[in-house]
């Protein structure tokens, strides 16, 4: 009990090292992880054994005569052991859970302000500690004949949830490359040939909630049959004239609103251009 209420009472001195600690960023996540396990387990014992003593003192509290010999023994001599073995059970059974949890957890790569990948978080985790981490993503705007193909995402999606965007978006997973997270974003119209990305710029995009490298890529679709598949995705396809008016209201995503512009005075105009001369006798 003592060296327990110890080793708690250094939390805080513990800690202090740590956030001074010079370690790369990789390796301090994993101790940050690790210190936390250890304390959450030092107070689970703490709280388990405090739980005995108090038994233990109640116990001797009952008159000698209506003691009795059976339940002293298991008392003093056999509780401590069941009450440790019963937390060991239930250590077993919280790691085996989380360890399940981890396989089919979405692992994202850390960056540096030099845009660097220094380390790996869940997403579970990141999504939890606003704006802490800086993490990469790619999203790809299509267009059809000088107009823009949005959806509204589901409130369920982990990226851009209930707001109008793009109809692909996602985040690079770790140990992946912008060029493998563009080719699953659009493999379920892989069967397209004709389908061909193009990069146009990365940026950083900030608020208070994230911080995101955001890879910018465009797909222009030049036939109905290739825009009449990708329509099954339930969006709509939007003029300039009427994401204008509803620009500011609420309903885009920030990113999107950020990047409007610039796709405004770059590729629908030379888009609209050219169809504006496909149509010309």
């Amino acid at each position: 009990m003592i060296s327990l209420t110890f080793v708690l009472l250094s939390k805080r001195i513990i800690f202090k090292r740590f956030r001074s600690s010079q370690q790369p960023a990789d390796k301090r996540i994993l101790l940050r992880v690790s210190l936390d396990e250890f304390f959450f387990v030092n107070r689970l014992l703490l709280g388990v054994y405090t739980f005995h003593i108090f038994i233990l003192f109640a116990y001797r509290l009952i008159p000698e005569e209506a003691r009795m010999y059976v339940l002293e023994q298991f008392l003093f001599q056999k509780l401590g052991l069941v009450l440790g073995f019963l937390l060991i059970l239930y250590e077993q059974i919280r790691v085996s859970w989380i360890k399940k949890n981890l396989r089919l957890e979405i692992w994202l790569p850390v960056l540096d302000e030099k845009k660097k990948v220094i380390g790996r978080i869940a997403h579970s985790v990141s999504g939890t500690l606003s704006k802490k981490y800086y993490h990469p993503i790619v999203r790809i705007a299509v267009i059809y004949r000088g107009m823009l193909y949005l959806i509204h995402r589901s409130k369920e999606t982990f990226l851009l949830p209930d707001t109008i965007d793009y109809p692909f978006c996602g985040y690079i997973l770790y140990q992946y490359g912008v060029k493998d997270t563009v080719q699953d974003l659009l493999e379920d119209f892989s069967e397209y040939k004709e389908l061909n990305p193009q990069f146009q710029i990365n940026y950083t995009f900030e608020n208070e909630k994230v911080k995101h490298l955001v890879y910018l890529y465009t797909l222009r679709i030049k036939t109905e049959k290739v825009m009449e598949a990708i329509s099954r995705l339930g969006g709509k396809l939007w003029t300039i004239k009427q994401i204008e008016e509803n620009l500011k209201s609420g309903i885009f995503s920030e990113h999107f609103e950020q990047e409007f512009d610039y796709l405004q005075n770059t590729i629908l105009l030379a888009d609209s251009f050219y169809n504006t001369k496909e149509l010309q006798p």
